[in-house]
């Protein structure tokens, strides 16, 4: 990931001891489209204050993972329908797992991505 300096303040926060049924390399390929992803709304914005929160807990059966950004700007309506494939892939692979990908505007301005995938059972 290359951003210029000062774009963002990154953290991660996990609190997650349970098992899924997903490829390590697939979960971590969504998560890091979605950090880059958000990075690049940062960048474009121009905001000297970013922001970017990577948080993961066990609700309601499943993991969940939380990306939320500062960016401003919102969303298209279907984001996962944009140019890039990334979104796209991402929420294939949610649904190839039994899960899903979400997203909303925040009240920091941004937007929240939340995975869910079911916890094995």
């Amino acid at each position: 990931m290359s951003a210029r300096p000062g774009v963002a303040t990154i953290s991660f926060a996990c609190i997650f001891d349970g098992d899924v049924e997903v490829a390590e390399h697939r979960l971590c390929a969504a998560v890091e489209n979605l950090v880059v992803n958000a990075l690049s709304a940062l960048e474009a914005s121009g905001r000297t204050d970013g922001s970017i929160t990577v948080c993961c807990c066990e609700a309601e059966g499943c993991l969940v993972v939380r990306v939320e950004d500062n960016a401003g700007g919102g969303l298209p309506p279907r984001p996962e329908d944009s140019e890039g494939l990334g979104l796209s892939n991402c929420k294939d692979t949610m649904e190839a797992h039994g899960g899903d990908m979400a997203y909303a505007d925040n009240d920091m301005g941004g937007t929240t991505f939340t995975l869910t995938i079911p916890l094995r059972r």
